[in-house]
């Protein structure tokens, strides 16, 4: 499969750039040769003109022959659709494409393909496509690429949806509601994931202290806004730490990186967008009582739901 060498990483910011200053003339050139890149890699694909050509004509003749032919029948004009259902198929084609080398990566499939026939997600798929065909050709090449439009899209509509939350009134479990997915929808344009961060474990007894924004909770806190109380156990704290640990299994959407007697750090994605929390147990021997720190990797305000989060796991360990 791999018997040809990768096209060539080319980051979202770079495709936008071009496009705008040269009337969209280098996104016609983009998706010619990443057809061209495909086909020669994997075999398969189609080729630059085949995909484009037919597209072409089918938008530009009848619009020709109406110029030049006189008293040309009307129904010409709606050949300019088959160009359109023409590029349609292609695009298909091509982020079923894009989804299988993901997968036969062993990585998960970056593209919701049906957005292609959504008015306004099309161009969400679009985007996606760009960036995760560029960060594949970058992967195959052990290259490492940072595209500022990708890590800045995610954030700007996260910002758009809860401005949006806030001037219609309507209360923070709207963020899953139908009026709210599909701006949540376009927001999860590349990854909410996030970086792992590098200060987590324990150290002489202490959990990392919280950033000073709000979206982090941490019983070794010392102000208010951060402070949640640890969780109290009665007798064995490896038992205590086993039933923990039944406990966050059983919650939707977790991960459990790293357990031992004494420590347990946990990954936390949500339903939606997949924003990821990092959330760490450690069985303080001092205070007889399990320490927790819960904080989100992205953005600024979680909507309290890392402090909720705590308190649900407290209340299902007593039940």
């Amino acid at each position: 499969m791999d018997s040809h060498s990768p096209g060539t990483p080319r980051p979202l910011w770079r495709v936008i750039f071009l496009s705008a200053v040269t009337l969209l003339a280098y996104y016609g050139y983009y998706k010619w040769v990443i057809q061209d890149e495909l086909r020669r890699y994997n075999g398969d694909g189609w080729s630059g003109a085949l995909s484009l050509i037919p597209f072409g004509l089918g938008v530009a003749l009848p619009s020709a022959l109406a110029l030049c032919v006189p008293n040309v029948p009307h129904w010409v004009g709606w050949l300019s659709f088959l160009g359109i259902a023409w590029i349609y198929v292609v695009q298909f084609k091509l982020y079923k494409t894009v989804n299988r080398m993901y997968r036969e990566a062993g990585m998960k499939e970056p593209l919701i393909v049906w957005w292609l026939f959504v008015p306004g997600l099309n161009l969400v798929v679009g985007l996606r496509q760009i960036h995760f065909l560029s960060q594949y050709w970058a992967m195959k090449q052990n290259k490492l690429t940072v595209d500022p439009i990708a890590k800045a899209l995610p954030m700007i509509f996260a910002t758009l949806a809860l401005i949006f939350l806030s001037v219609t009134s309507l209360p923070t479990s709207a963020i899953a509601s139908p009026l709210t997915q599909p701006m949540l929808a376009t927001g999860g344009l590349f990854s909410f994931t996030g970086d792992r961060p590098t200060n987590l474990g324990v150290d002489n007894g202490l959990l990392a202290p919280c950033p000073s924004s709000p979206n982090c909770v941490s019983s070794q806190s010392k102000d208010s806004e951060h402070r949640i109380e640890p969780l109290r156990f009665e007798g064995n704290a490896v038992e205590a730490m086993q039933k923990l640990q039944a406990v966050i299994q059983a919650l939707p959407r977790t991960e459990i990186i790293a357990a031992k007697e004494n420590y347990l750090y946990v990954e936390f994605a949500s339903a939606l967008m997949g924003f990821v929390d990092d959330v760490e147990f450690y069985v303080d021997p001092v205070e007889n009582v399990i320490q927790v720190r819960s904080a989100s990797r992205l953005g600024e305000s979680d909507l309290g739901v890392n402090r909720k989060r705590i308190e649900t796991i407290r209340e299902k360990l007593v039940g």
